[in-house]
């Protein structure tokens, strides 16, 4: 999932925590459902600086075997090897986070 998207679902999720915590404010629900919502914030925090740090070392990987391979590799090779091995470092991560997630929502 894009960044962008990632963080456009982000935005109306917590619109809609917003609208709901409104309506809860007032009920004993109101305590219990700001904390959910305080939690929902840390996970989507971690997540999101995992993701960072996922494309920061994705980007710095590439850079250090293009560095390396350039002098007398086949350079369309490398480029697609890299390229495969960022689509699966991207995909694994992205499974961890929808795991973790998932993990989360149900112990709630």
């Amino acid at each position: 999932m894009p960044q962008s998207e990632f963080e456009e679902q982000f935005a109306e999720l917590t619109r809609e925590l917003n609208e709901l915590e409104a309506k809860l404010a007032a009920s004993a629900l109101g305590k219990h459902f700001a904390d959910l919502k305080r939690r929902i914030k840390v996970l989507y925090e971690a997540m999101r600086e995992s993701r960072l740090l996922l494309e920061t070392v994705l980007e710095n990987s590439a850079a250090s075997i293009y560095a390396k391979q350039f002098a007398g590799g086949d350079i369309l090779q490398m480029l697609d090897d890299m390229a495969v091995m960022r689509r699966w470092l991207i995909i694994t991560r992205a499974r961890e986070l929808d795991h973790a997630a998932a993990d989360f929502l149900a112990s709630q």
